[in-house]
């Protein structure tokens, strides 16, 4: 099939795709956010959708070349342009270097000293350990399509959409569409999206569903043993504290998060 030019034009005039090949359910093309009109970057179904949905994306972005991604709920009205940057711009390591330090406890705010403290980031120190190694990654394609099966399928899971962003990777859906979720931890997305690219060289992750606030990542090399894993739970921890500050009190730890990673592969994060 031959791969057009400007599918989100196409789109625009045919939500279905059909005349690109495809069968996508009705969409609409996105070229409006809250800071007013700008280039087309999104394709979002108009209603909800159900299993399947992950095949039907794929095959459009084969043709198109789009990035495939699920969304929970409808909150194009939340997206925001003006405060993200390019990835490109930041190197993952010292984005990382930097949330490690914002996320170390305050000796003024009794919220921080309980939230950060040394139990909580042991066997770490305040100071950034430093980024984990590498996995021999594999493209992601099956844990994708497995993980948005499940999604789709779940309870929790309210009124999936299915969305194509005019992004060359998963990592940079975040900065195309303008995402603000993870704003309370740093208000430039671009940041965050630095990290995904780092995470699809060294993990095989890709980002496949995403809501206001939360991001759904598959992976397809993830740490395999506990002590990989406890390196990649420092990343996390950066990244998103709230994965584990949120947790119960007993497993409100670093230690107790990386279990959860050993050959998990699937990725959320959440941002309060």
């Amino acid at each position: 099939m031959t791969m057009h030019r400007d599918p989100l034009a196409v789109l625009a005039n045919d939500p279905t795709g059909r005349s690109l090949g495809l069968d996508l359910p009705r969409g609409t093309v996105v070229h409006q956010t809250s800071e007013g009109p700008r280039p087309a970057f999104l394709w979002h179904t108009g209603t909800a959708v159900g299993a399947g949905i992950w095949t039907r994306l794929e095959a459009a972005a084969q043709a198109t070349g789009l990035q495939p991604v699920v969304f929970w709920g409808d909150w194009r009205h939340d997206l925001d342009h003006r405060h993200a940057s390019d990835p490109g711009d930041h190197d993952p390591d010292e984005v990382l270097n930097r949330l490690w330090d914002a996320c170390m406890s305050d000796v003024d705010d009794p919220a921080d000293v309980v939230r950060a403290n040394d139990k909580t980031i042991a066997p770490f120190g305040t100071t950034w350990p430093g980024p984990a190694p590498a996995s021999t990654a594999a493209p992601a394609d099956g844990a994708a399509a497995e993980l948005v099966e499940d999604l789709v399928g779940s309870k929790w899971f309210t009124e999936p959409r299915g969305g194509l962003v005019d992004a060359r990777r998963s990592a940079d859906i975040l900065t195309t569409i303008g995402w603000t979720g993870s704003l309370n931890h740093d208000n430039d997305v671009a940041v965050f999206a630095s990290v995904l690219r780092s995470w699809e060289e060294r993990f095989g992750a890709r980002l496949v569903a995403l809501s206001f606030d939360r991001l759904e990542v598959a992976v397809s090399a993830p740490p395999c043993s506990a002590n990989e894993a406890l390196a990649v739970a420092a990343e996390h921890y950066a990244f998103c504290p709230d994965n584990v500050w949120q947790a119960t009190r007993r497993t409100r730890t670093i230690g107790h998060y990386a279990a959860t990673l050993v050959n998990a592969q699937r990725w959320s994060f959440w941002w309060d």
